[in-house]
């Protein structure tokens, strides 16, 4: 947890804002509301979509995928010993 009072309880991997399959058909946007998308994706926010670190898409083929990230989370650092 990286705030104390939150009741969010997600394992969160990226949250991601848009994402574009190009193909050498061209290119298309992927919606993240996309009923395939789900192993290892959460519901579907506002102003994007997270991840749990594990996210899985069905893709055929040869191709580009172009994932736009929407914001970053603080990571904890732990040092090791000297």
């Amino acid at each position: 947890h990286l705030l104390a009072d939150s009741a969010d309880t997600r394992r969160l991997g990226l949250f991601v804002q848009t994402l574009t399959l190009t193909t050498s058909a061209g290119s298309s946007p992927i919606s993240l509301t996309d009923p395939t998308l789900t192993e290892g994706w959460h519901p579907a926010e506002p102003k994007g979509r997270w991840t749990d670190g594990d996210a899985a898409l069905n893709l055929a083929g040869p191709c580009i995928l172009e994932i736009t990230a929407a914001g970053t989370l603080p990571y904890l650092h732990r040092r090791r010993a000297a």
